[in-house]
């Protein structure tokens, strides 16, 4: 959010502090307070794919099949969480 001659707003909208993607249990990407790391490439096409939020599982997919797809749910307890000062 923007600040405007000294008025602070703020945001229902929180975003995780860390976000983690798996390749069968490798960690590919890691997004740390916005900051991307890149870690070495696995090859192939992966049995298990799942992105982290905040070190919860959120997407799990296993052999092509969602089996776990929490991120619209994620996303509604994080914006509940109380305001934050930008």
């Amino acid at each position: 959010m923007s600040q405007d001659k000294g008025n602070i707003q703020s945001a229902s909208f929180s975003e995780p502090c860390l976000v983690q993607i798996f390749h069968d249990g490798v960690e590919l990407v890691r997004v740390v307070d916005g900051c991307i790391e890149l870690n070495e490439p696995v090859s192939g096409i992966p049995e298990i794919l799942e992105i982290h939020w905040d070190k919860r599982v959120v997407y799990r997919l296993e052999r092509g099949t969602p089996v776990i797809n929490l991120m619209v749910a994620e996303m509604e307890r994080i914006s509940s969480v109380s305001p934050v000062a930008v």
